[in-house]
């Protein structure tokens, strides 16, 4: 007997007058008697590597066939995919809300543009190929010549096979996506096609064109490196950052032996790919030179990205690298940070998701990942009318490193890292319990698990999944 008879209700509903709360969500059917059945949220797993999803639950059949389950986080619009025995069906979560309770995402920082004949075909360097969720429409519009090529993910979220773009060397796509209620236009920032010249300096973002290049001055590495010390700049990657700054506090001779200086005022990163048809990460070499872009400023031209607070140059030069392997600075715009733990260890990592995970779980996954010395971040919520951040003391759809838990009086508190270097604000935040110590923040545990969407954490030593 096949699964069958798949519905969905909640056991939450909201009473009339009252503000609408997000539902708990069953879901219910029938499948062979005493069978186990698997059900995966697609909707959710984007984040996560393939196979170590936090988003399965188990269910079993009883005698009759029939089963029951609790969807953790699940929202209106979502995509599910039920498996029992050599059964899967896969099914959108319906009728649970008026209104599709879960905007798309994307995982852009992987897909890479490689010319192909007139134009380019689209890879992805993680080991995970998924970019969304199932049947989601990945949107991208030719910045030079207008053209909008639509792609349909498949069911498993991936680009489809051969997928590929018309568009000539140094064009660029800004990033949008559709899953048929919510369109995010342009919210993912852009894919860069890699220009003629692939010993050319890697282009400034068009909000800061027109800046000019200049050398660095200073050692490649002071000491570590050590965490808090470099700085976020006039770039989006605070996702780059946190990671960098969590590897700094947990490995940072990982980040000294991605960085080769080859004497002549130029420097060689090495970053991790994931061949697909060999099945197994490959070092992926970029070499840069010691020019970056600057503003004018006292005290001298600054950095215009990112910068370091103890006067080394090693985060500098690998934003730069990282900005050429994308094709420009432009592609740096965006992410989330467990990708670039990817990038720099070849470990997929694991991904600890806030909302469906039970708060004891979520504090044992951080002890435990703290214990062992891994590397972690997270990322904030987006903003809404009902999770405001203003005077919270966090900034909104932002990435932070995580640098430990720690207890006080009987409050579990999780450690945070902004990558802006200064909290001037939250210090004077007291109503929510926030301890502030410059950019370090102690987060109440409660209080992390409603405002952030999840924590990434990866083995330092590479190697694959934790």
């Amino acid at each position: 007997m096949s699964l069958d008879g798949v519905r969905f209700k909640r056991s939450n509903p909201t009473p009339p007058g009252k503000t609408e709360e997000p539902p708990k969500v069953v879901v219910e059917g029938k499948a062979a008697p005493n069978a186990e059945v698997l059900i995966e949220n697609k909707s959710l797993a984007s984040f996560a590597p393939a196979g170590e999803a936090d988003t399965f639950v188990r269910a079993r059949a009883g005698a009759d066939g029939s089963f029951s389950a609790e969807l953790p986080g699940a929202r209106e619009g979502d995509q599910l995919k039920l498996r029992s025995g050599a059964s899967v069906v896969g099914v959108r979560l319906k009728n649970v809300e008026a209104l599709d309770g879960r905007p798309p995402v994307v995982r852009q920082q992987g897909i890479r543009l490689i010319p192909d004949g007139d134009g380019f075909r689209l890879t992805n360097v993680c080991k995970s190929d998924v970019v969304g969720e199932p049947e989601q429409q990945l949107i991208l519009t030719n910045a030079r010549t207008g053209e909008v090529t639509t792609f349909t993910l498949d069911d498993e979220g991936k680009l489809p096979r051969g997928a590929r773009l018309a568009g000539k060397p140094g064009d660029t796509w800004p990033v949008s996506t559709s899953d048929g209620t919510h369109l995010v236009s342009s919210a993912f920032g852009v894919l860069l096609a890699p220009p003629a010249d692939a010993t050319a300096e890697p282009l400034p973002t068009a909000r800061t064109a027109g800046a000019r290049l200049a050398p660095l001055s200073g050692p490649l590495f002071v000491g570590g490196p050590d965490p808090r010390t470099i700085k976020q700049g006039e770039l989006g990657d605070c996702w780059l950052l946190a990671a960098c700054d969590a590897l700094c506090a947990t490995n940072p001779q990982r980040l000294r032996d991605m960085i080769r200086d080859n004497g002549d005022g130029s420097y060689t990163v090495s970053f991790q790919r994931f061949d697909h048809e060999r099945q197994r990460y490959v070092s992926e070499e970029v070499t840069v030179t010691n020019q970056v872009y600057v503003k004018p400023g006292y005290g001298g031209d600054k950095p215009l990205y990112g910068s370091s607070l103890a006067g080394d140059t090693w985060f500098p030069i690998l934003e730069k690298a990282y900005a050429k392997w994308k094709g420009g600075y432009e592609g740096v715009n965006g992410g989330y940070p467990f990708e670039a733990f990817e990038a720099m260890l070849g470990a997929a990592g694991r991904h600890y998701d806030c909302e469906t995970m039970p708060r004891e779980a979520l504090w044992a996954a951080l002890n435990k990942k703290s214990k062992a010395k891994e590397a972690m971040v997270t990322w904030s919520r987006v903003e809404t009318p009902t999770l405001p951040f203003a005077n919270s003391g966090l900034a909104s759809d932002h990435a932070y490193s995580v640098l430990g838990t720690v207890e006080k009086n009987g409050e579990r508190y999780v450690k945070v890292r902004n990558p802006w270097a200064s909290n001037p604000w939250a210090a004077q935040n007291n109503r929510l319990g926030i301890v502030a110590d410059k950019d370090v923040l102690e987060v109440p545990l409660a209080l992390f698990a409603k405002m952030f969407v999840g924590v990434g954490a990866a083995p330092t030593g590479g190697g694959g999944v934790a």
